[in-house]
């Protein structure tokens, strides 16, 4: 017997094994759970089954076609339950090119956050990064995804930590929650990853009087991309405490004494000077 995989509501039931190139889906069971605006539940069906298809034979052409004509239908809502089941796939490429697609639903895609969270510790680099990517575009007005990019940050993948401290950063004051974490960066061994968590720590808010610091700190850091990256981020934390007239005289003035400092030595402070 042909392995097959069965769907209802948009949540896998039974999966007995991987589905091969040319096999068909059986989504006969798949119920929307609203009518659609142009297109019947039927097609619906089809056009699910279509994608999932081409995800199959790795058609990008057929799998861009397929998931156009979801999202058409009825926002791509009806694809979301297949597609998490796809994370799960044994194929490496499916499962990369599942938790992509999500992606491209955005916030259609939400209820898939805790499933594609899961991605993030996939055995794949690819399917890991794509996971990553996706979180940020579904999640962004759900608190719960500043939580798991918070521990992504002490993820073993420099890559997912980059990524974790973009998307926090992507998210400005709504992220203001992991200004600890993204402190603790700034001793990471990834020079991509320090300059990332810096760039953060200057939009994502928060109490500047425990940012400043730590942004003095990344001023005398080895590589002269970080130093400068901190500069910018002393600059924005300066402009958001200007309400504070104290409060800015302090960050400008420490700011100010750093800069100074370095910048016999240092050339990169030249185009960053106060």
């Amino acid at each position: 017997m042909k392995p097959t995989l069965f769907l209802s509501m948009g949540l896998a039931l039974v999966s007995s094994g991987p589905l091969l190139a040319g096999e068909n889906v059986d989504l006969t069971t798949l119920a929307p759970t609203a009518q659609v605006a142009d297109g019947t539940p039927r097609q619906c069906h089809d056009t699910i089954a279509r994608l999932v298809d081409a995800m199959r034979r790795h058609d990008h052409l057929a799998i861009n076609e397929a998931l156009t004509r979801c999202v058409t239908q009825d926002k791509g809502a009806g694809a979301v339950g297949p597609l998490v089941c796809l994370l799960d796939d044994s194929d490496e490429v499916i499962r990369w090119e599942a938790a992509k697609l999500l992606g491209e639903l955005g916030s259609t895609a939400e209820s898939a956050l805790s499933a594609v969270a899961e991605r993030l510790n996939d055995s794949d680099a690819l399917v890991r990064w794509a996971a990553c990517d996706t979180l940020s575009k579904i999640g962004t007005e759900n608190g719960k995804v500043v939580a798991i990019f918070v521990d992504s940050l002490a993820h073993t993948d420099s890559r997912v930590r980059r990524q974790s401290a973009r998307a926090l950063a992507n998210m400005g004051i709504d992220a203001s929650s992991a200004v600890p974490a993204l402190s603790r960066q700034l001793g990471d061994e990834d020079v991509l990853v320090r300059r990332e968590s810096v760039r953060a720590l200057g939009l994502v808010g928060g109490d500047s009087t425990a940012i400043v610091p730590v942004l003095v700190t990344a001023l005398g850091d080895e590589d002269s991309f970080v130093r400068s990256t901190a500069v910018g981020a002393l600059r924005r934390v300066a402009v958001r405490a200007g309400a504070d007239l104290v409060e800015l005289t302090q960050v400008s003035g420490m700011m100010s004494s750093i800069v100074r400092a370095t910048t016999a030595d240092d050339p990169i402070t030249s185009d960053g000077a106060l």
